[in-house]
């Protein structure tokens, strides 16, 4: 229901093919190149109020070449704990003002 939500006030009608970025670039870089690329086809306030982004690192057991990737969210499921304590490691990171320059430039 949330993401029919979010479809019908994404403010972005028309929605070209935007390549993900390759290459060996550091995590933060990446992972705003991701969000940016995700922006420029969902631009709604559920967007900002409840989406993420979670990293995803796949590592070749032969070659040991590995790809990260950063996915778009709205939801996370979590396992229900055994014990009484469980810790989650959750990191933020504000965008910086360049990613803001080159999401000033989408229509």
């Amino acid at each position: 229901m949330l993401d029919a939500l979010h479809e019908e006030l994404n403010l972005r009608s028309k929605k070209p093919f935007i390549a993900n970025p390759e290459g060996r670039k550091d995590n933060l870089h990446l992972a705003y190149e991701f969000w940016a690329n995700y922006l420029r086809r969902n631009w709604s306030f559920m967007t900002f109020l409840m989406y993420g982004q979670m990293k995803e690192e796949r590592v070749c057991k032969v070659c040991n070449h590995s790809v990260i990737q950063y996915q778009p969210y709205m939801m996370l499921s979590l396992p229900v704990p055994n014990s009484n304590l469980i810790v989650v490691q959750i990191v933020a990171h504000v965008l910086p003002q360049e990613v803001n320059m080159v999401l000033d430039d989408i229509e």
